[in-house]
């Protein structure tokens, strides 16, 4: 896949990347660059997730006991969801199918895709995630089509802080995603490593 690290991905994390694809080659897989389809991924995964959770979670928002959850954004979620009209949902909900084609497809030219868990590190324990700029088209796809996807560490960047590697396979391909994530840690030791506790 095709990744852009100049639109706010971290050097550490292209590096990490970088080291993880020469592994896996010096292991003897066979990798290629591959390109995700021009595809609302994320749009309708948001949509779709927002609709979804306002209706999962209704009772919670009725009594009140919202109010108790650490996220103090999480009240204002169902707010989010009630602009979003059942033709809204009905239109997400196809486009997710044309999504899920276009990924079957993709995924009967090519095993598994590898991708950065994020363009970043993770937050460190202090970070706010107010500050960060989300934008994650391979998360956002798996989870619109309903794609199997393990992450596995798969280096460390700023302030010691792990980067991940995500593998993503077709639908019903799980035996494909967790062989390849535990082919890569049996020649690494990543996650058996630890960030600097301070």
């Amino acid at each position: 896949m095709t990744l852009d690290f100049s639109k706010g991905g971290e050097p550490e994390v292209e590096a990490a990347f970088a080291r993880m694809l020469s592994d896996l080659q010096s292991a003897g897989l066979k990798l290629e660059e591959a390109k995700l389809p021009d595809l609302p991924f994320e749009a309708v995964a948001g949509l779709v997730i927002r609709a979804e959770a306002g209706s999962a979670f209704e009772e919670i928002f009725k009594d009140g006991r919202v109010r108790q959850m650490a996220d103090p954004w999480a009240a204002l979620s169902l707010a989010s969801a009630r602009p979003i009209t059942a033709s809204d949902y009905v239109k997400a909900l196809r486009i997710r199918a044309l999504c899920q084609r276009a990924m079957a497809d993709f995924f009967a030219q090519w095993d598994v895709l590898l991708a950065p868990a994020e363009m970043m590190t993770a937050m460190p324990v202090a970070g706010n995630f107010d500050d960060v700029f989300w934008s994650d088209v391979v998360g956002g796809m798996s989870t619109l089509c309903g794609l199997p996807a393990a992450a596995v560490p798969c280096g460390f960047g700023r302030g010691g802080l792990p980067v991940g590697l995500t593998v993503v396979g077709g639908a019903f391909e799980e035996p494909k995603v967790f062989a390849l994530a535990r082919f890569y840690q049996s020649i690494t030791d990543w996650h058996r490593r630890h960030p600097p506790i301070a």
